[in-house]
Order: C-alpha cells, then sequence, then structure tokens
C-alpha cells in the first residue's frame, strides 16, 4: 500500500491506483435487477412464502398467478426532483421472483400481507382432483 501512495503519479497496468478507487462513481441512471430473498413454509392447511422486501411500500410490489406461477415483481420509481446529488447510491429497482405451484395450491384464495418489510402470501391447500382413468374404446 505504501508503494501505491507514494508513487501516485506513476501509474502501470496491473498495479493499484488508490486515485481511480477513491473517484466518486456515477449511479444515477443505474438500475438493478435481482431476486428476491424468500422462504417458503409448508403448514397443515396452506403455503406460506415469506419475501423479503425492506423498504419497499405496498405501492411498489405486484403478485400475479398465471397458469401454475405465482410471480412478485417490486419497481420502485425514482424521484425526479431538480436536487443536486453531491453522491447517490440510492437508485431505480426492480425485483422479480417468479416461483412454480403445485396442483394442490388454491389459487383462487391467495392472500399478502406486509410486516416489517417481509411480504408474507399465503396460499391454501386444496385436494388435487384425482387422476380420471380412460376407457379404451
Amino acid at each position: 500500500m505504501r508503494y501505491v501512495l507514494q508513487n501516485r503519479n506513476n501509474f502501470r497496468p496491473g498495479k493499484w491506483n488508490m486515485d481511480d478507487f477513491m473517484k466518486p462513481y456515477n449511479t444515477q441512471n443505474c438500475k438493478s435487477v435481482s431476486p428476491i430473498k424468500v422462504d417458503i413454509v409448508e403448514e397443515d392447511e396452506s403455503y406460506k412464502i415469506l419475501a423479503e422486501l425492506p423498504g419497499y411500500a405496498k405501492s411498489d410490489i405486484s403478485i400475479n398467478v398465471n397458469e401454475g406461477v405465482l410471480s412478485i415483481e417490486v419497481k420502485s420509481e425514482e424521484n425526479n426532483d431538480e436536487t443536486k446529488y453531491l453522491h447517490k447510491e440510492r437508485y431505480q429497482t426492480e425485483l422479480k421472483r417468479s416461483i412454480s405451484l403445485s396442483d394442490n395450491c388454491s389459487t383462487e384464495k391467495i392472500a399478502a400481507t406486509m410486516n416489517k418489510g417481509i411480504l408474507i402470501i399465503e396460499i391454501p391447500k386444496i385436494d388435487p382432483e384425482p387422476a380420471k382413468a380412460i376407457v379404451i374404446q
């Protein structure tokens, strides 16, 4: 480290340059797409999905079920004010997670609540339809 600090003006490729490391970087137009961390719990009468979403409002979150797949999407819109930032690390974010549901899940009665940054989705269990025997004619 002492070599880097003493010889800052003699940068050579392959050597660590503290001046570049300490420069502020611009993240103003960055977007992040990352998975949502979830726990899936099986109870006697239902399944619970606990999704970690700290700092997001209910209005930022959408939950959809389509063809046996539950999708959680989070989109936080950036505040488009005229504030002049000296340094900015918080930015617009998009998070997505899809979970395949089994045949014994009732997609008609899914309920969701939010508590301290944890989205709780409760999916009731139903008895799956028994297999139908087909008679050969």
